[in-house]
């Protein structure tokens, strides 16, 4: 997709992140390799949020971490390129690759509780990002605890500006997570992605296990955070009210590709591929309370037993012969809009 088109009002933003034919497989002795990701192409420009959404296990939290090259050992990067900047990530060693990682571009997991230190300060953990992969110089030797500990010192204030930054009280940084409410840790993991400045964060679902209110928030936060630092965010979700509120791009995938790609207003208001369709009449909607909500039939597809054809035609209430034997190329519609469907093909 390197001539692709883009909305109009991101005409004149750079491109940040560009991702071509990127596939991920997971090898397990014994066993025929898991494909988790195929051949998925995007954009990202300065100051785009772009909504990455499909069902849990369609790959999207897989695709995140072969940006970042975090992925488990079972992993592997098949093909494909990822460019940041006009340098191929792919092609890095592991030391230019962890140069890249928070400076460039930063990840905000999935689950604070998890991805903090329970046993660890949350204003040490955030200073450790700066030490580590900041402006701070680390200790030059082994056993310099000391020195650890003047750089640290020497981060406070700038740990205190990041927790200031994202709606926490710089005097709490001396609390541990536990200490911490959902969406304070939330916040947290916020302040330390922004810690060393990137250009692109990556928010993997980061209102999970948060309530409604909370979520707000939070979505809220990145999105003041991105228009005033001129950060360019992928957010990764479930949830499409969240899509259309704060993003300007939307990524569907399912089963491991991309099923639509386009500006948020298309998505939601001319989708082309079935399963984008039915994922938007599965959510209410407040305007027509009466209309009683579709649920999609069946199953996601086992990524070591994928479909021969279309991987969402089981399901597909519109599928036709040649859905269950051909996979469908990534086509590409009028203007900013790509949809991988026989039946955009045929017209």
């Amino acid at each position: 997709m390197t001539d692709q088109p883009i909305p109009p009002d991101m005409t004149t933003a750079p491109v940040l992140l560009d991702v071509r034919g990127v596939t991920v497989e997971f090898v397990s002795k014994g066993q025929p390799p898991a494909r988790a990701v195929e051949c998925v192409s995007f954009r990202l420009r300065k100051g785009e949020m772009l909504g990455l959404v499909g069902e849990s296990g369609c790959g999207k939290t897989t695709l995140m971490l072969a940006l970042l090259r975090l992925l488990p050992e079972a992993g592997r990067i098949v093909c494909g390129q990822i460019d940041f900047l006009g340098r191929d990530l792919l092609a890095l060693s592991e030391q230019q690759m962890a140069e890249v990682r928070w400076t460039g571009i930063s990840i905000v997991f999935q689950g604070a509780m998890n991805a903090l230190n329970p046993v660890r300060t949350v204003g040490d953990q955030i200073a450790e990002a700066l030490v580590r992969h900041g402006t701070l110089a680390p200790a030059l030797h082994s056993g310099a605890s000391a020195g650890v500990a003047r750089n640290k010192k020497a981060a406070a204030p700038r740990v205190g500006e990041l927790l200031e930054l994202v709606g926490i009280g710089a005097n709490r940084s001396g609390q541990y997570p536990h200490q911490y409410s959902g969406g304070m840790r939330q916040r947290a993991m916020i302040a330390m992605a922004l810690a060393c400045n990137p250009q692109v964060v990556i928010a993997d679902e980061p209102t999970t296990a948060l309530d409604v209110m909370i979520q707000a928030q939070i979505l809220e936060l990145l999105d003041t955070l991105r228009h005033r630092l001129g950060l360019s965010v992928i957010l990764v979700t479930h949830d499409l009210g969240v899509v259309a509120e704060v993003c300007d791009t939307v990524l569907v995938m399912y089963g491991g590709v991309v099923a639509e790609y386009a500006a948020v207003d298309t998505i939601f208001n001319d989708p082309q591929h079935p399963y984008t369709q039915r994922l938007l009449h599965a959510f209410p909607d407040l305007s027509k309370p009466e209309e009683a909500l579709v649920s999609i039939p069946g199953y996601p597809p086992r990524l070591d037993a994928l479909p021969p054809g279309c991987r969402f035609a089981p399901r597909c209430p519109v599928a036709f012969e040649r859905c269950h034997v051909e996979p469908p190329a990534l086509h590409r519609l009028d203007g900013f809009h790509w949809a991988s469907c026989h039946l955009v093909s045929n017209q």
